[in-house]
């Protein structure tokens, strides 16, 4: 099974992927593949660099490059036996697209409330979160509704097989993610 995962800043995808690795799946993003891009040009990972350098690279490579590049990771994890894989941070529709050629894909859209998120993104402080509540709000308006080769999460998360929202409790995230995979093995 292949796990995707989309959804905007600070809604808990990370902690969705950490529920998955716990039970065995392989974890890989798509961000991760931005980051490589953003530290072999010598930038800070900020936001706004890891947004437009992913953005330049679909671009230039078109628009489902990042999914092309983790597929290759994914076979290669597959020759080694894994059987299951999450992808984290999918942000624009070509990327799921590419991704369900995989028969084994299925794609989950995370959210909650603004407010709440931009509490989260406070209490992880990666470098890239180190921003105001309007620089938030105003860096979420660019990622839900980019062009062709930008971030289109309002789009993304309309592809959802399933959305969970966040909203609630560890323990309730956790149910929903233990009930997802319950269905995955009937």
């Amino acid at each position: 099974m292949i796990i995707g995962l989309t959804g905007t800043n600070g809604a808990g995808k990370g902690t969705v992927a950490e529920m998955l690795k716990e039970k065995g799946f392989e974890y890989t993003s798509l961000s991760d593949e931005i980051r490589a891009e953003v530290k072999k040009r010598g930038l800070d990972e900020g936001l706004d660099n890891l947004i437009t350098v992913g953005n330049e690279l679909r671009a230039k490579e078109g628009p489902a490059t990042l999914s092309k590049r983790v597929l290759k990771r994914i076979k290669e994890g597959e020759m080694h036996g894994n059987k299951d894989f999450i992808v984290d941070s999918i942000r624009n529709p070509a990327e799921i697209e590419e991704l369900k050629k995989n028969k084994r894909f299925i794609l989950i859209a995370v959210d909650a409330p603004i407010e709440l998120r931009y509490d989260r993104i406070k209490l992880r402080k990666r470098a890239s979160d180190s921003v105001s509540f309007e620089k938030f709000r105003g860096q979420e308006e660019v990622q839900l509704k980019g062009g062709k080769t930008g971030q289109q999460l309002l789009n993304c998360m309309g592809m959802a097989d399933l959305t969970m929202i966040n909203d609630g409790s560890l323990e309730k995230l956790r149910k929903n993610v233990d009930d997802l995979l319950k269905k995955k093995d009937k």
